[in-house]
């Protein structure tokens, strides 16, 4: 996810370069001043970084190949810039310049496949955070209904051998002595049983 948000804030600052290149390039067309074409080669560098680094993210082959063919047609255009500088035989035609507006559009639809990648991503968590949500709630009602049942069954375990302590204890008392007393349960209790079985043979 943090993935995605990288490469999608990374196609929009590819995009905010495209427009400054496209502005200083129509600048420099019109007043041709060094300094400005200065600026249109620095954003050009600043671009070339962008989308190198760009993808070096594990990104959708979809994305992948939108951002190749859009460094692709930007590089190409930048070089035919340079060399109709350099050559310094005619200016740069209307149609050189406009194609900075195609470029901008394919720069529009990186964007648009990165936020669209955001969205299935988000769905995906939350799908996932759904499932893990469902999964913890059925695991803590087992847990509970195994505790429920536990706790019913050391009750049993517990009541049983406590009611025959107190059936030996109701017969002696009404001096019933000729019921063998034997408590089955935890060793304090059977220890309890055998004292009253002592009882009821001095009697």
């Amino acid at each position: 996810m943090f993935q995605i948000v990288r490469i999608s804030e990374n196609n929009e600052s590819l995009l905010k370069h495209l427009l400054v290149m496209d502005r200083s390039i129509r600048q420099y067309q019109i007043l041709g001043d060094a300094a400005i074409f200065a600026v249109f080669q620095s954003k050009h560098q600043e671009f070339v970084e962008i989308a190198a680094r760009t993808s070096h993210f594990q990104i959708p082959e979809k994305i992948q190949k939108q951002l190749a063919r859009l460094s692709q047609k930007e590089l190409s255009l930048y070089n035919g810039i340079l060399l109709i500088k350099d050559m310094d035989t005619e200016k740069l035609s209307t149609e050189d310049v406009k194609r900075y507006i195609q470029l901008r559009a394919e720069a529009q639809e990186l964007v648009t496949l990165g936020n669209g990648q955001i969205y299935i991503e988000t769905e995906s968590l939350s799908a996932l955070a759904i499932l893990v949500r469902n999964q913890v709630t059925h695991a803590a009602l087992v847990s509970v209904i195994l505790a429920l049942l536990l706790g019913l069954l050391l009750l049993y375990l517990i009541n049983k051998p406590i009611k025959s302590i107190a059936r030996a204890i109701h017969q002696l008392g009404n001096g019933q002595y000729d019921h063998y007393i034997d408590i089955k349960g935890p060793r304090d209790i059977r220890e309890v049983g055998q004292h009253l079985e002592w009882l009821r043979q001095i009697n």
